[in-house]
């Protein structure tokens, strides 16, 4: 039972097969990556993400992974995307 409750965390930020995800720049990554690979993953870039190094895009996980792989960056669950922006205002 406590296997499970640890791991019930990790499966929130678990990337959807389709739909919005978080793509995250890790240290080594460049923020210009993370187009690149949604673009060249068939995903549609719907804007920055929460803070900086992150963008929030919609594709295909698994097209979208085999770009991301390469290039130093993670990708995460979107669960509030459309919420707001980075500086808090409506999006």
């Amino acid at each position: 039972m406590a296997l499970v409750l640890a791991l019930l965390p990790l499966l929130a930020l678990w990337p959807p097969v389709s739909g919005p995800m978080l793509l995250v720049a890790l240290p080594g990554a460049h923020e210009g990556d993370l187009m690149n690979a949604a673009l060249a993953g068939g995903g549609a870039v719907l804007g920055a993400g929460p803070i900086g190094g992150t963008m929030i895009v919609l594709g295909d996980r698994a097209r979208i992974a085999r770009q991301t792989a390469r290039r130093g960056i993670l990708i995460l669950n979107a669960p509030f995307v459309g919420c707001t922006t980075r500086g808090g205002t409506d999006a």
